[in-house]
């Protein structure tokens, strides 16, 4: 039996159950491509706004940085803050990545606690 045909024969065997052992299965799997895919874009959006910084066009919004950060690119935006040695000394700019950073930990520990 196919990996296909035994996914489609856990469906069709009951509506409710099959699908919910799938989602399990499969959400964890999806949460983390999901998760990679928004800290390679927080990366992206730093290494743009380097290249700008550089170039004396317009910059992106710290806002924006702030906010990839805060959906879930925090890690991205550390890591690129160092490969790119961009907004390291920046204030309140550091600070607020920083609490985003730590705001993320505390929710990650007490869902696993919880």
């Amino acid at each position: 039996m196919t990996d296909l045909q035994y996914i489609s024969a856990q469906i069709t065997v009951d509506r409710f159950g099959s699908r919910r052992v799938l989602l399990q299965e499969y959400g964890l799997y999806l949460g983390m491509l999901a998760l990679v895919m928004i800290n390679v874009w927080t990366m992206i959006a730093f290494w743009e706004d380097k290249q700008c910084a550089i170039a004396g066009r317009r910059r992106t919004p710290e806002a924006t940085l702030l906010n990839l950060a805060a959906i879930g690119g925090s890690p991205g935006a550390f890591l690129a803050r160092h490969l790119f040695r961009h907004k390291t000394r920046k204030e309140p700019f550091s600070t607020y990545l920083q609490v985003i950073a730590v705001i993320q930990a505390g929710l990650l520990v007490g869902f696993f606690l919880w």
